[in-house]
């Protein structure tokens, strides 16, 4: 199977937004945000974190995981941003699609 190596563009002009209302969302729970589960899995520090949420429709999948990553670095720490090991951006219909919610 062919090793393919590509480089992203750049971040989308709506990530700083997407960021800043996960980090709040994760500090506390507005009621109005986008619904974030995260899964810790037993026996290790990993997290499993998974937000849904239909601002970002439009995103690719890596502009969502990055928001994500970003976000709990900012809400959190360093730490604990390395210890999220699946950081899943999906809109409802995506998350239903999946059985995930």
């Amino acid at each position: 199977m062919p090793f393919v190596k590509r480089k992203l563009p750049a971040k989308n002009p709506d990530h700083g937004k997407w960021v800043s209302k996960l980090a709040a969302e994760c500090r506390k729970d507005t009621g109005n945000g986008p619904r974030i589960i995260e899964e810790q899995v037993p026996g290790s520090k990993q997290l499993h974190v998974y937000v849904i949420w239909d601002d970002w429709a439009d995103a690719p999948d890596h502009e969502r995981s990055a928001a994500i990553l970003d976000a709990y670095k900012e809400a959190f720490d360093e730490e604990t941003m390395l210890n999220v090991t699946i950081a899943m951006g999906l809109t409802t219909q995506e998350a239903a699609a999946m059985g995930i919610g």
